[in-house]
């Protein structure tokens, strides 16, 4: 693993060696915040040490365990897989399930118990029905519009994410035409929204997440301000303590949410796996943020480097709900746009997560939630002058 440049990690967790009788065995490693990478992409050896397609598999618990035995390798339960986890019956008698963070497999059909009722996820898009570009393998049967016409009186629905359980449609929409994107793996780049301005629209493992690039110093805080729509059935809005907004559904549970909505420039950008303002790579560039292993470099580290961290604020925003239809209007502040020190182009990140996240990172350097990024950072990337955990 080299030490520079960008890398999204695998979903699956490194396994650990060794097992006990009777006992679930669990793998640790470094791994990205609720996004696992398309499977045309290189995903690194620990994912396909896990999900390799020459791995026996059985239907069921007793015949997985009688072919370990013979084989001598162990054998996954078919019947026992989710969409994040695998179990395997090992020769000695014992089990091993392997989890993720994010969706590995998605369930196709059947019983589960044939190898043709999974697919590997895969949140490459590529074109779908009518007007729609779909996620390759999603369980939320993910789908971002190819380019439409829209206004503010008829708003544009450019993303759709449907709950695999209820069947329920959540959207987004823009009040305004857009191009057909420029589609690149999990990514959908809206060129032009307004002069100077692309809308990029990226596939998470649980949904969608969208930024809007601003390329030049806009003359006014209102030709940086964006306003979108949040379409979620049968939810009520809430606002909590640290005021997040979130759609609650009739179970309780948070089905989206808006939280923290930042902007950051374009040095801070280019700290991100992915930099939203540069060509989609996915995997195939050198890791930035260091994994649990040591890794040596003949750079010297006494000394922490100023990297440049870059400019990273929270947005102005401005929530109105009605209905199953809520509205967000983010925009920087006045003082941003004035300061010298930000690199353009800006990002602007409304922060609006049509997804339920589970994790976060924290960095010494940067304040904010980071609950809906795509990434989780673990490690230093400038020899300890930024340091970042995971959570």
């Amino acid at each position: 693993m080299k030490s520079n440049g960008a890398l999204v990690y695998p979903n699956w967790f490194v396994p650990v060696a060794g097992s006990v009788v009777g006992a679930l065995l669990l793998a640790f490693g470094v791994v990205p915040a609720a996004q696992a990478e398309p499977s045309d992409a290189s995903s690194g050896d620990a994912q396909s040490s896990v999900v390799a397609a020459d791995n026996p598999v059985a239907g069921d618990a007793v015949s997985a365990s009688v072919n370990a035995r013979l084989l001598g390798e162990k054998v996954e339960v078919l019947s026992s897989r989710t969409s994040m986890s695998s179990t395997f019956a090992l020769p000695d008698g014992t089990w091993e399930t392997v989890l993720a963070t994010g969706p590995v497999w998605v369930p196709t059909g059947g019983d589960g118990t044939a190898e043709s009722d999974w697919a590997p996820f895969d949140a490459t898009l590529i074109k779908g029905t009518g007007d729609w570009f779909v996620a390759r393998a999603h369980e939320h049967k993910v789908a971002i519009l190819a380019g439409g016409v829209g206004s503010e009186a008829s708003p544009l629905v450019f993303a759709r994410v449907t709950d695999p359980v209820t069947g329920d449609v959540s959207e987004l929409t823009y009040p305004g035409d857009l191009p057909v994107p420029e589609v690149a793996g999990p990514r959908a780049t809206f060129v032009g929204v307004r002069d100077g301005v692309d809308m990029v629209v990226e596939v998470t493992s649980t949904g969608v997440e969208q930024f809007f690039v601003v390329h030049e110093k806009p003359q006014t805080v209102e030709d940086a301000s964006f306003l979108l729509g949040v379409t979620v059935p049968e939810t009520v809005v809430e606002e909590t303590a640290d005021g997040t907004i979130v759609f609650v559904g009739e179970d309780s549970e948070v089905v989206a949410n808006v939280t923290a909505p930042l902007v950051w420039d374009a040095v801070a950008d280019a700290q991100r796996a992915d930099p939203v303002t540069q060509p989609w790579v996915g995997a195939d560039v050198p890791a930035r943020w260091a994994e649990d292993t040591l890794v040596e470099t003949d750079a010297d580290t006494s000394t922490p480097v100023d990297g440049g961290v870059g400019v990273e604020e929270l947005l102005v925003v401005d929530v109105d709900s009605s209905g199953d239809e809520t509205q967000v209007s983010v925009a920087p502040t006045q003082a941003l746009l004035d300061r010298d020190d930000v690199v353009f182009p800006l990002v602007i990140d409304p922060s609006i997560s049509l997804s339920l996240t589970h994790d976060t990172y924290v960095q010494s350097d940067i304040t904010g939630s980071k609950a809906t990024d795509g990434e989780l950072r673990v490690g230093t990337y400038n020899g300890g002058g930024a340091k970042a955990r995971s959570f």
